[in-house]
């Protein structure tokens, strides 16, 4: 799935996305995919040339049955209709492609892109964001071998490789419902569809890291919430290794999510006896649950917990 931005954001009559962006017959056709003339001639072409021949020698695919899905040519642009259903199915083909790869027209610094929301240009779209989201939750659920296979390629052909979903839920604007659109009224779409992966994600992903009854348990930045810590506790009392899983726990890791005080009240009944280290530093802890924490550990629970950080969240002086 090549995932992009338009390169070229005027129409022939200079007109800029910025000026058409309310007047929705034409805001999907301003500008085009990729630069047409001048120096960066088919720049993005080139760039997806290098980034695909890449992929196929690292992954050893066999080049004569690779397929490649990207928005504009793998939709009909000629009916309208057709168009519309092609926009309405774009994420389910996010979701059954193997790869995924972002062709950038710079090169890539190191450095200052860790995560693909930090892509220049890019990765402050809300559209962009939506796919390599769902492309990356998927496959996390799915827990795909070597970690997400998503890609960014540079100028340089160089691939930047972002193995895993590492999102702090919207506190740094890195959402997909957060990001820039043409079309305001895209969001409500927007928001729904990610809403509906994080229900789901927050789930699997507490499975998935629980399976094999790990003693280190990293559930950092996983968009958790108060609704997704019953599975966790579910998993711990009589999940496939619920024993087991319970008496290896030493670590818990659950920095950077969106549990609150509710999420907090049930966790307290999660049966960790050997627990040491329990991080909960930025997520949406008040003083109710800070409470009942303390009355958890006061009446016993954790016995052998010495490491408990709740930095970062709203919780008062006192």
């Amino acid at each position: 799935f090549v995932s992009h931005n338009w390169w070229l954001t005027a129409k022939m009559d200079d007109r800029s996305v910025e000026a058409a962006a309310g007047a929705e017959a034409v805001a999907f056709d301003t500008g085009a995919p990729d630069w047409t003339t001048g120096e960066h001639a088919h720049l993005k072409f080139k760039v997806l040339c290098l980034g695909v021949e890449n992929l196929i020698r690292k992954y050893e695919c066999d080049e004569a049955s690779v397929v490649l899905w990207m928005d504009w040519f793998s939709i009909d642009q000629d009916d309208k209709a057709l168009k519309s259903l092609g926009v309405a199915s774009l994420i389910r083909y996010t979701t059954n492609c193997q790869y995924m790869l972002i062709p950038c027209g710079q090169p890539l610094v190191e450095a200052k892109v860790a995560f693909p929301e930090q892509l220049p240009v890019y990765g402050g779209r809300a559209w962009c964001r939506l796919e390599f989201f769902c492309f990356s939750c998927l496959s996390e659920m799915r827990k795909v071998p070597g970690g997400v296979r998503l890609f960014a390629c540079g100028t340089q052909g160089k691939l930047k490789h972002f193995p895993e979903l590492n999102v702090e839920g919207g506190k740094t604007e890195d959402l997909p419902s957060q990001g820039k659109l043409t079309l305001e009224s895209d969001r409500p779409l927007i928001s729904e569809l990610e809403e509906q992966m994080i229900r789901e994600f927050g789930h699997q992903i507490v499975r998935n890291v629980l399976e094999g009854a790990p003693s280190v348990a990293h559930l950092t930045a996983k968009l958790l919430r108060d609704e997704h810590v019953p599975t966790l506790v579910g998993e711990l009392n009589g999940g496939a290794h619920g024993e087991e899983c319970s008496a290896n726990l030493t670590e818990l890791h659950l920095r950077n999510n969106q549990i609150g005080d509710e999420g907090v009240g049930a966790l307290t009944a999660a049966p960790l006896p050997n627990l040491e280290y329990l991080s909960l530093s930025s997520n949406a802890v008040g003083d109710a649950g800070a409470d009942r924490l303390v009355a958890a550990l006061s009446g016993g629970a954790w016995p052998r917990l010495r490491q408990l950080y709740l930095g970062g969240n709203a919780l008062s002086e006192e």
